[in-house]
This record gives C-alpha cells, sequence and structure tokens, in this order.
C-alpha cells in the first residue's frame, strides 16, 4: 500500500506583445509615398482662404484616383478585420483626408490627420520590433511520495517544462515544449540529484485561420488519441498517468506526422480528428516487449530498416460533450488506430468523464471518469524469441476508473482503480 502525496509548483512568465492593425497594409503604402508622389503639384501651406480654397480643388483632384484605393481598402478588411482610421493622403507634406464625401479641409482637420499618421507609423515600428516576440511559459511538477511497504520516502522533480510559442502569421502558429523528467518509483530510493538530460518533447506548426472549422498540425505532437494519453505529466487530474496507458499505449501519445482536426460550426459540439504519424507512444507499450532470461527487456516483434507507407499508423477519433443540467457535464470519446504493413498494431479506446459543479460562483468540482483500452500487434518474431522467424500475434487490455473531489482551488482528494491484462499467442 502507498500513499502518494503531491504538490504542484507552476510559475508561468507569459510575455505577450499585441498588436492591431488599424489601416491595412496598402493604405499605409500611399501614406507614406504620398508626399514624393505629389511633391511637384504641392502648394504651399494654407494660411488664408483663397489657399484653403486652392487646397480644396487639389483634394477634388484626388478624390478619383483614390476611390480606387478605397476599393481595395474595403476587400481587405475580411483579412485584418475592422478598422475606424479614416483614408489620407498627403499634399504639400500635410495630411488631409480624402473620400468621395469629404471635399474640404480645415488646419484643426489637417493637425488631427497628422496624428493619425504619427500613430500609424509608431504602429508599424512596433509591428516590426514585436513580430515574432514569443509566449514562454514554464511549470514544475514535484512529487513527493511514501510507500509502506518498503518504509521509502522520496522527494522527486518529476518535470520542469518550459513552453515557446507564437504566432507565425495570421494564418498560423507555432510552439515548442522543452521537457526534463525522471520517473516517479515510491518503492525505490531516488539517486541523489541523477543526471536528468533536457529534450523536446513536442515542436509543431498548427493553422489558426482555415474554413469550416478545420486545423491541420504537423511536426512532433502529443497526437489526439485517447483522453489523457495526450495530457501533460502536470496537467494530470492524478499524481501518474495510469498504467494503462503506460502498458497498453506506451505512456504519452508523442507521434510525428500530421493531424487535422474538424469542428463543425453547429450547436451541438463535436470534435472529430484524423492523423498519419510513424507511431504512438513515448515508450515501447506491453504487446511489444520481450523479457530475456538474464532480466533484460527488448523488442518483441522484428523491426524493418525502411518505413513503407503502408506502415505509417492512421488514427481517428471522435468527441462530444452532452450538457446535462445546471452545472453538470458529460464528456464522450471514441478512438481508434492502425498500421497495415509489418509489425502491425490496432488500438482502439472509449471514455466517459462526468462532471459536477455544485456551486458555480465556487471552484469545487465533482469528477468522476474512466477509459477502456484495447490494443494489438501481430508480425514477425525476433530472434530472440523462442519461436524465431515465426509470425505471431500479443494483445493487451486493460483500462481505469476513478472519482475525485476538488475542494477549492487546492485540495482534491479521489480513488483511482487500474487494470491491465495482456497475452502472446502463436
Amino acid at each position: 500500500m502507498g500513499i502518494c502525496v503531491c504538490t504542484s509548483l507552476i510559475p508561468a512568465t507569459n510575455f505577450i506583445f499585441t498588436l492591431k492593425k488599424t489601416i491595412p497594409f496598402i493604405l499605409a503604402v500611399c501614406v507614406l509615398n504620398a508626399p514624393q508622389l505629389f511633391a511637384q503639384n504641392a502648394p504651399e501651406p494654407a494660411s488664408s482662404s483663397a489657399d484653403l480654397a486652392a487646397l480644396r480643388r487639389q483634394v477634388e483632384a484626388l478624390t478619383k484616383t483614390v476611390g480606387n484605393l478605397q476599393q481595395q481598402v474595403n476587400s481587405q478588411k475580411r483579412l485584418w478585420g475592422g478598422f475606424n482610421t479614416p483614408a489620407i493622403a498627403a499634399v504639400g507634406g500635410e495630411p488631409v483626408s480624402v473620400s468621395e464625401h469629404t471635399t474640404s479641409a480645415s488646419p484643426g482637420a489637417l493637425n488631427q490627420l497628422q496624428r493619425d499618421l504619427d500613430e500609424l507609423k509608431s504602429a508599424q515600428r512596433q509591428e516590426k520590433s514585436g513580430l515574432f516576440n514569443p509566449d514562454i511559459s514554464a511549470s514544475v511538477d514535484f512529487i513527493t511520495s511514501y510507500s509502506r511497504a518498503t518504509n521509502n520516502l522520496n522527494f522527486t522533480l518529476r518535470d520542469a517544462e518550459v513552453m515557446i510559442q507564437s504566432n507565425v502569421d495570421q494564418y498560423a502558429r507555432a510552439y515548442m515544449v522543452f521537457n526534463a523528467e525522471s520517473e516517479l518509483a515510491p518503492t525505490e530510493k531516488t539517486d541523489p540529484f541523477g543526471e536528468v538530460s533536457l529534450g523536446i518533447e513536442e515542436a509543431a506548426i498548427e493553422t489558426t485561420n482555415l474554413p469550416w472549422g478545420l486545423q491541420l498540425k504537423g511536426g512532433q505532437f502529443f497526437a489526439d488519441f485517447t483522453r489523457l494519453g495526450k495530457v501533460h505529466s502536470h496537467d494530470l487530474p492524478f499524481v501518474d498517468r495510469p498504467r494503462s496507458l503506460d502498458a497498453l499505449l506506451g505512456g504519452e501519445t508523442k507521434a510525428r506526422g500530421f493531424e487535422l482536426n474538424w469542428t463543425p460550426r453547429i450547436d451541438h459540439y463535436i470534435r472529430l480528428t484524423g492523423g498519419v504519424v510513424d507511431n504512438i507512444g513515448a515508450e515501447t507499450p506491453v504487446t511489444n516487449q520481450l523479457w530475456l532470461l538474464n532480466g533484460e527487456g527488448a523488442a518483441l516483434f522484428a523491426d524493418r530498416d525502411n518505413r513503407p507507407v503502408k506502415s505509417l499508423l492512421g488514427y481517428g477519433r471522435a468527441a462530444t460533450l452532452v450538457d446535462l443540467g445546471p452545472g453538470t457535464l458529460l464528456r464522450l470519446g471514441a478512438d481508434y488506430a492502425q498500421s497495415a504493413q509489418g509489425a502491425q498494431r490496432r488500438m482502439a479506446s472509449t471514455d466517459a468523464t462526468l462532471e459536477w459543479r455544485p456551486d458555480p460562483a465556487s471552484f469545487d468540482l465533482f469528477e468522476a471518469g474512466g477509459e477502456l483500452l484495447w490494443t494489438r500487434q501481430s508480425g514477425r518474431l525476433v530472434d530472440d524469441a523462442l519461436f524465431s522467424d515465426t509470425w505471431g500475434r500479443a494483445t493487451g487490455s486493460g483500462g481505469y476508473v476513478y472519482a475525485q473531489y476538488r475542494f477549492g482551488k487546492t485540495w482534491q482528494p479521489g480513488v483511482r482503480v487500474d487494470r491491465t491484462r495482456s497475452h502472446t499467442f502463436q
């Protein structure tokens, strides 16, 4: 019997620089170059009624030319969003409002337009300086564990993570997750300050503005497969990851490839996911483990030197939410994955989670849920197996259920039952 107490320290520093483009790029170019365009015909600054009248005539002559530009500006509103800054051009070094309904100017209006132009230039400088200024966050997962069976007390820095993300442009964002972690083993004494290497856990780019509710991701990422397989260690609802997920999936659903998500624009929430990757799982699953006579572990199925197209792993997931009343929500999901050539692998799972908030004004939360998993691998066995150069098949199944209640923001006691079953046959 073991008792495990978790304390999670998650300091986060986010440096966010946001710039809203209020004037289209085409119009900005026109403004900045207008002094050169009209320098030859530019009058002296208006100082009398006669000068103002001449200036009005100049503006009227320019209205037709600017009309075409205004149409281009309107066509850019979809891309840049709405904006309220008036269209401006420069005559004689002074900014003047030019539109189909503005044919007069006054010194006060000219001064206001000059301030608008200065704001535009300042916004452009800020955009250039902060274009690739990323958001940075960090998390630390520190575990204290005690095993009564072995009378063993551990202090473990299980997970230290740094995430860097930034918008590439209005169509995509990129992110990287650097991670250093150590295994949580309550029954074993931790080494004194053992070396832990820092590695890249995720590095991907994903779209942000595809039509019809689509989102495409490519790179190295946690595949959207099962409910908790894609969750980082410090975000788990328990102290450790369920053993059934570790055994049947190989821990976290780390993968490399492409993933497409679709959220239909309908009233009821549905999320459909499909992907093509090289593999799912950061570790070797139990269905591909061979224990040698010396006690060491090895792969059960022979792996080939190349990766044919048919050996890629395709997967899909469907998830939805069901509102059961005030403060009550039911989450449902189902998954399936398969590779077709070589050491074939099939995986399927289903999950359900019930959330109930007794008081929306508080942070109290009751949560109960679970997942059922099934997996099978087949192919040619390795030479170290008892029946070398023969075909074999290994099947595993299992799952977990849990219930927990969160009191406020700090305490969240709960209970979890986990079971895994695997067997190999010819």
